[in-house]
């Protein structure tokens, strides 16, 4: 397949281009609020630990 757009289009066709499949679920809105939650300590959240894990920041995102 890259090879015909190759031949079609040059380097060109090489490019990446957008492609169909599943839209992403992450909205800009959940990754500006991801981000500000991260960049503080939990316990300035008022939750009872001092650092985030994976499952900690899940859960917290989930409420």
């Amino acid at each position: 397949m890259a090879y015909q757009r190759w031949v079609a289009e040059g380097i060109e066709g090489l490019r990446d281009r957008p492609g169909g499949g599943v839209p992403p679920k992450v909205t800009s809105e959940y990754e500006e609020q991801l981000l500000a939650s991260v960049r503080l300590r939990p316990r300035s959240l008022g939750l009872p630990y001092s650092m985030w894990t994976l499952q900690r920041l899940a859960d917290y995102m989930a409420e």
